[in-house]
């Protein structure tokens, strides 16, 4: 079986490749805390033409802390992910959303009513746990789309000709 490296790896695939892994380092998870943004570019820097392709890696350390930090939040701007008593931050929470939906976390599958509150709206525990269905998680194309498209704004036109 042929392995395959470097070049050989489609353009696409390497600049999904370093973005996934920035958004690992920076989600919280039930086996351990979210890694901060610094941290995480520090991390991409170092496995610059190690892990990652480098003209991707450099379009990715060269996005401003606004245009992370919403990639980081994983909500629609300026909401902030909302608390699941047990896992953290994990529960998304977006714009088209109302008050007696119910949100669920995908770690613990706790379920959760949005309330009214000052801010905005808040997540409460139900005490109930989500079904199977309930759990897929909303993909947030539009997010994606654009980060994809920021990154590829950022290479040099001369090396998306020559690959």
């Amino acid at each position: 079986m042929k392995h395959t490296s470097g070049d050989d790896i489609p353009l696409d695939a390497r600049i999904v490749g370093v973005c996934d892994a920035f958004d690992a380092m920076t989600s919280h998870r039930p086996y351990r805390a979210d890694m901060p943004r610094d941290e995480a570019l520090a991390q991409v820097r170092m496995m610059r033409e190690r892990q990652f392709d480098a003209s991707a890696a450099d379009a990715l350390l060269s996005l401003d802390a606004a245009t992370l930090d919403h990639v980081i939040g994983h909500s629609d701007e300026g909401i902030p992910l909302q608390n699941c008593p047990m896992c953290g931050p994990t529960l998304v929470l977006r714009r088209h959303h109302q008050a007696g939906e119910h949100l669920y976390c995908r770690n613990c599958t706790g379920e959760f009513e949005l309330q009214p509150d000052p801010a905005g709206l808040r997540a409460v525990p139900t005490g109930r746990q989500g079904a199977p269905a309930q759990l897929v998680p909303e993909v947030d194309e539009a997010l994606i789309a654009q980060t994809v498209h920021t990154i590829v704004a950022a290479l040099p036109v001369s090396e998306l000709v020559s690959r």
